[in-house]
């Protein structure tokens, strides 16, 4: 749990703008060109609050590799679980075979965090094709 002298508002804002900048990029690419911006910024917040975190714990003596990670685990597996139990309903329904068999091996992938190397081999971050990769930004 975070303590108040942990809590960012003012970066947690900054971070929530990331956000909708990549939501506005998705959802009229059109207009909101330049969108994946905010990926770029909200990792870079994010890596200044989880350093500060880890600086903060290391020097109070209460900082370990286990509870650090354990911790980042329980925030973020489920909802990737989420996103990833949805996404294989989904690509069930309306992928094509080809595409089904391309997104399983990506699915694996996702599931052991080697997305990327899947995804080596079945299109580039900026190909056409990549648009019809449902687990490309795992």
């Amino acid at each position: 749990m975070q303590s108040a002298r942990e809590h960012r508002f003012d970066i947690q804002v900054l971070r929530g703008i990331a956000v909708m900048f990549v939501l506005a990029f998705h959802a009229f690419p059109g207009i909101a060109r330049g969108g994946f911006l905010g990926v770029d910024l909200f990792f870079v917040l994010s890596g200044y609050l989880v350093t500060r975190i880890i600086l903060d714990r290391l020097g109070r003596g209460t900082f370990t590799f286990t509870g650090f990670y354990l911790r980042r685990a329980r925030r973020l597996l489920p909802a990737a679980w989420t996103t990833l139990l949805a996404t294989t309903l989904l690509g069930w329904l309306f992928l094509t075979s080809a595409q089904w068999h391309d997104y399983l091996r990506q699915l694996y992938c996702a599931l052991a965090f080697v997305a990327n190397v899947a995804l080596l081999f079945q299109a580039g971050y900026f190909d056409s094709e990549a648009a019809t990769k449902p687990l490309l930004h795992t």
